[in-house]
């Protein structure tokens, strides 16, 4: 329980005693001296009462009739609660042995009755004064080494100047920090030349700049100033300084309290990430490419410039989110664009979604996309595009297929399928016959596939459709006409055998593969009928 406050209290005084005439007249001698006091009560558990009341002073009748005096009087120093409070025994003190033995060891000091006004303040005053004169010691060498454990065991370093900046004290972790012992830290200063500190830009700190100096100088803090300087041998550092100064008890400035942290490492990793940023913008610029931010919580999007020229509005017009870009996508393909939008959503990011926009202007562009999620603690929080302008691409392609009439005629007419790929194995044209071969009712439900999309996941030797077409296109394009035999999957996902001849085209210094495909089931078939005929008449002949 705590005890009343009051700005005139002296201290709380509690008596035990069952005289009340004794009680009274030190109630009446101490009272207007702004004592407070009070009493131990008939019937009253002592200890329970000190705990309660938390005395600053007590003052034990010898003569007390409930118990023994002195007895208690050894038990209340004895006690954790109360062992610290300071004891004044008052009686007639006829068994002098008693008060001999207890006065020093449990009793601080002893009044005779009856009791005079003023040895009774006197005593009072001396013990109260030692009392608390040696709490105030006990709680500021407390807190001194609670201070003093905090300062060893935190990560940033801790320096203290006097007036003249030199250090006076300082943590291990200063030291640490600073490649010095703690010796050979102490006296240092601001102008110490090993420290050699620089700014970020790379100019020098003069000494007036140190943080420390000027808490010294204006009397006042300094936050986060970024330093490097010279630690240990031959090792630089990257440190954060903050400085306050120390006032003394008479509110004048007696020196200044610096701490710092080691930044070397986040500081370095900040400049690999900047330099890393920059190539990746230099790449993004290099490559005119339009990237897209879209913040899922609040739908905010937000473009670069160049996505903004490739959809051929301003910033003034763009109005960051999805709805603008939608009213731009072209009718036939805003399904299959919004659709793949939505896998991102559902956690997988989405490569070469092909769809056509309008500009403003009536202009129809052909757009290539990508899409990633992004997650904050396994929170889909943003997602991020990539949109690339291939309008000049199809037209070349367009150019490609349809640049002979002949070509056209034989390309439709051909009983093989025949695909048109891109150099990345992307089906980007393909022939009536292919279409039928491969069970789709629209050739623009191929043209957004890879070959391995039309193909089963493993071919007949165990590698995936996907290793081996990538590794046949560096061979074809290296001069290697290539000719196999290929398992391909149809829109049902039923698995048939073909005959595959492929071949490098170059038009307009872009490559491509034209991809001749034969349906040889029925063949295949056949030679194992032929097989497993040939095989019974052997054995039959054998037999």
């Amino acid at each position: 329980m705590k005890k009343k406050s009051s700005e005139k209290n002296q201290g709380d005084i509690l008596i035990i005693s069952s005289d009340n005439i004794l009680k009274s007249d030190i109630a009446l001698f101490l009272e207007p001296s702004d004592y407070h006091i009070k009493y131990i009560n008939e019937g009253e558990i002592i200890l329970e009462k000190i705990d309660e009341e938390q005395p600053d002073l007590i003052l034990l009748d010898t003569n007390w009739h409930i118990g023994d005096s002195y007895g208690l009087c050894h038990k209340l120093k004895t006690n954790k609660f109360s062992k610290n409070i300071p004891i004044i025994l008052f009686g007639d003190f006829k068994e002098e042995d008693k008060l001999s033995s207890c006065l020093g060891k449990d009793a601080n000091d002893f009044i005779a009755t009856p009791l005079k006004k003023l040895e009774l303040l006197t005593r009072v005053k001396m013990q109260l004064a030692l009392y608390f004169a040696n709490r105030d010691n006990q709680r500021l060498v407390l807190n001194e080494a609670y201070h003093t454990a905090a300062i060893k065991v935190i990560k940033e370093g801790f320096v203290v100047h006097d007036k003249s900046d030199k250090i006076v004290s300082a943590n291990e972790a200063a030291a640490n920090i600073l490649g010095l012992t703690y010796n050979q830290l102490l006296g240092k200063d601001s102008f110490d030349p090993r420290w050699k500190a620089l700014h970020e830009d790379g100019s020098p700190f003069t000494p007036e700049e140190h943080p420390s100096m000027i808490s010294l100088r204006k009397c006042i803090s300094v936050n986060d100033v970024i330093m490097n300087v010279h630690c240990g041998e031959d090792e630089r550092k990257w440190i954060s300084i903050n400085s306050r100064p120390i006032f003394g008890k008479e509110g004048n400035q007696t020196g200044a309290v610096a701490t710092f942290l080691d930044i070397t490492e986040r500081k370095e990793s900040r400049e690999r990430l900047k330099e890393t940023f920059q190539q990746l913008n230099l790449a993004i610029d290099t490559a005119k490419l339009g990237v897209w931010v879209l913040n899922v919580d609040n739908g905010e999007l937000d473009w670069n410039d160049q996505l903004l020229e490739i959809y051929g509005i301003s910033r003034d017009e763009f109005n960051n989110n999805l709805n603008g870009w939608k009213k731009q996508v072209h009718p036939e393909d805003a399904e299959y664009a919004n659709t793949r939008l939505q896998e991102v959503y559902g956690n997988k990011s989405v490569y070469d979604v092909n769809f056509r926009i309008f500009r403003p202007n009536g202009e129809l562009r052909y757009i290539d996309g990508s899409a990633s999620p992004i997650f904050v603690n396994n929170t889909l929080k943003k997602i991020i595009g990539i949109n690339r302008d291939i309008t000049d691409y199809k037209k070349t392609l367009n150019q490609l297929i349809n640049s002979e009439t002949r070509y056209r005629t034989l390309y439709e007419n051909a009983r093989d399928a025949i695909f048109l790929l891109d150099d990345r194995g992307g089906i980007i044209d393909g022939n009536s016959a292919m279409v039928d071969l491969f069970g789709y009712d629209e050739k623009s439900e191929v043209l957004n596939l890879s070959i391995w999309d039309i193909s089963p996941q493993l071919q007949p030797d165990g590698r995936t459709s996907k290793s081996v077409v990538l590794e046949k296109l560096l061979g074809i394009f290296k001069g290697e006409s290539q000719a196999l035999n290929w398992d391909h999957r149809r829109k049902d996902g039923t698995v048939f055998k073909t005959e595959v001849s492929i071949s490098a085209l170059h038009y307009h210094d872009k490559k491509y593969i034209l991809a001749s495909v034969r349906d040889i089931t029925d063949r295949v078939k056949s030679e194992l009928a032929l097989k497993e005929s040939e095989e019974k008449f052997a054995n039959a002949f054998n037999s």
